[in-house]
């Protein structure tokens, strides 16, 4: 999720959104795509990666082991390094950037 706060006639404006970088529909599994990267560097809004991790649960039988939690269950969610992309930021930048995002992402997989 990303946050910022810009100035208006009316006042501050809040401005946020959540992008998620990988959808059950699309793959692979835990690759970040393009369009999350183009959309921080056009926007200038930061990357916040997040993960959570279920207690008791179920799995659907699906390409992304997509999770149901279940009644009771506790919910742990982490929260990355913020990652903001430059604007001028050159392709070996965005690889690399596109790399520490998809790393933020996997370590919450994984609970770390």
């Amino acid at each position: 999720m990303s946050s910022s706060t810009a100035s208006s006639p009316g006042g501050p404006k809040r401005i946020s959104g959540v992008v998620v970088p990988n959808t059950p529909s699309r793959g692979p599994r835990y690759v970040v795509q393009d369009g999350v990267m183009a959309l921080a560097q056009v926007t200038g809004l930061p990357i916040v990666p997040y993960s959570f991790q279920l207690g008791w649960k179920t799995r659907v039988k699906s390409r992304d082991s997509f999770q149901i939690p279940l009644p009771f269950s506790h919910c742990e969610v982490t929260f990355g390094k913020p990652i903001r992309v430059p604007r001028e930021a050159t392709d070996a930048q965005l690889a690399q950037l596109r790399e520490e995002l998809q790393g933020g992402l996997l370590a919450g997989a994984r609970g770390e």
